[in-house]
């Protein structure tokens, strides 16, 4: 495999960790970044203050895999230290507009198991 050998285990891994797992499994879990994930931010100013106008989290071994998302991910990910419980991580997020406590949790979740498949969270501490 060879370069990108690292990051192909780091997706198995993540995959054979989400293999059965509940959400409440994954909330009480200890999940943390890769040491070689980056997180690039632009911003832009605005008559109000400066604005978050580009999220992005990349891997820079492996397979340079990068991701683009919003600020609450980019919090989600730099919360990921592996000591600190995933639900506890998510429990104080903002909610958006319309947008109940459950819809944040189903989609942190959501983002989680999608984050630990393709080895960009890891399990464990």
């Amino acid at each position: 495999i060879g370069f990108a050998s690292d990051h192909v285990l780091r997706v198995l891994d993540g995959l054979d960790f989400l293999e059965g797992r509940r959400d409440e499994d994954l909330l009480s879990a200890r999940l943390r970044v890769p040491p070689d994930l980056r997180q690039d931010q632009r911003w832009q100013p605005t008559p109000d203050g400066w604005k978050l106008e580009q999220c992005s989290s990349r891997l820079i071994d492996g397979l340079a895999y990068e991701i683009h998302h919003d600020a609450p991910i980019a919090d989600l990910l730099r919360g990921c230290n592996g000591q600190t419980r995933f639900g506890d991580i998510i429990a104080n997020f903002p909610t958006e507009p319309g947008a109940t406590a459950e819809d944040v949790r189903r989609r942190c979740l959501s983002i989680a198991r999608m984050l630990l498949s393709h080895g960009v969270l890891l399990p464990g501490g």
